[in-house]
């Protein structure tokens, strides 16, 4: 019974990978085309998960001159709460008023720390997992890639258009817990990879 179970996870995965590019080349593009990111932008929907309970988010992610930009849009009440990082340095705005605090560090897994580290992840090309899978007739890559951040690990696993490379949905793992999972509408990008 398990030989004919592994056969078949075996069989559907080499059907799936013998649909358009070879799954690793998508990658390397993937890999390359983050590496020289130089603007995005995407409307994502992410839910985090507390572990007692969920809270969600609409945000608006934009990156450019090497500062990335969250802006919340839902829920209302934190509506035009705007995060910008540029490395270490952070600003938080709202209404008007502008703090800076010292870091975001002992903040725990959140969108402003784990969005930017997804995109960082995928521009390092050291995929753990890379597989392809069709969605609503379209092709998808799926890529899965670890990193560190404030000493924790984290699991990156980001689907993405396997043609345009943009991403569409994404979960980040930390210890083994499904911690944040993401929508992304409204894509751009610009990266050095395309000129």
């Amino acid at each position: 019974m398990k030989k004919r179970i592994l056969a078949a996870v075996f069989t559907l995965m080499m059907l799936l990978s013998a649909c358009g590019e070879d799954p690793l080349k998508t990658a390397s593009r993937a890999a390359e085309l983050y590496g020289g990111l130089e603007s995005f932008s995407a409307t994502v929907l992410v839910t985090m998960d507390h572990g007692d309970y969920l809270t969600d988010y609409v945000l608006n992610h934009s990156f450019s001159q090497n500062t990335h930009v969250l802006t919340v849009s839902e829920p209302l009440s934190l509506s035009g709460l705007t995060f910008s990082a540029n490395g270490e340095d952070l600003e938080l705005s709202f209404d008007g008023v502008v703090f800076l605090p010292p870091s975001l560090d002992g903040t725990g897994a959140t969108p402003v720390k784990l969005l930017p580290d997804m995109l960082k992840a995928l521009s390092s090309g050291n995929y753990e997992g890379v597989f392809s899978l069709t969605e609503d007739d379209k092709p998808l890559i799926s890529v899965s890639v670890w990193s560190e951040l404030d000493g924790d690990e984290f699991m990156h696993r980001i689907t993405l258009d396997s043609e345009s490379l943009v991403p569409v949905c994404a979960q980040v793992f930390c210890r083994g817990k499904a911690v944040l999972t993401a929508e992304f509408t409204e894509v751009t990008l610009n990266s050095s990879s395309n000129e």
